[in-house]
């Protein structure tokens, strides 16, 4: 299997500009990919709603989404905002 494309989270994500998240996801729409959370300590409505209409993309096209190296805490608050647990990596 090929290694995931990996795309790294800024520690304070612009609360309403997540078009760097959304090229790299639309670039890499054919492959399975990473997001990786490490500092980040929230994130805007707007990159919730974009990471959850993604892990749906992925998944009807049969590719892994991860969200990586987050905090519990950050996991906690994203669950609480209905991102499926399932979608972080077990490494955390």
């Amino acid at each position: 299997m090929t290694k995931p494309q990996t795309f790294v989270l800024e520690h304070e994500p612009r609360k309403d500009l997540p078009e760097d998240l959304f090229t790299f996801l639309n670039d890499n729409k054919d492959h399975s990919v990473e997001i990786d959370l490490s500092g980040v300590k929230a994130l805007s409505g707007r990159h919730i709603e974009l990471l959850l209409s993604a892990s749906q993309s992925w998944r009807a096209a049969g590719l892994p989404l991860v969200l990586v190296r987050a905090d519990k805490t950050l996991i906690e608050r994203l669950c609480a905002f209905g991102m499926p647990a399932n979608l972080f990596s077990e490494g955390n």
